[in-house]
């Protein structure tokens, strides 16, 4: 099997949560959580597991929604580190 074949086969990361709800943060938001901080989420209608997304649709990982609107970090994605306008990403 060629690379190009074995790369049609792999399913994205965020398949093994894909029954979770999803939740779409702001860039603030995503920031905070991401720094281990919690935000207030809207949109969470739900308590529990959920899968979080950032900016351009990047999935961060799992979170909980804990009452009465708090997300919480429980596993995230390792995420690139950009130092603006030096232009490099780690």
């Amino acid at each position: 099997m060629t690379e190009a074949e074995r790369a049609t086969r792999l399913l994205p990361v965020d398949a093994l949560v894909d029954a979770l709800p999803r939740v779409d943060l702001d860039p603030h938001q995503a920031r905070l959580l991401v720094t281990g901080r919690a935000v207030r989420g809207q949109e969470a209608a739900s308590v529990g597991l959920i899968r979080v997304y950032g900016p351009q649709q990047a999935f961060l990982g799992v979170a909980e929604v804990r009452p009465p609107d708090l997300i919480v970090a429980r596993r995230l994605l390792a995420q690139a580190v950009c130092t603006g306008a030096t232009g490099g990403c780690k």
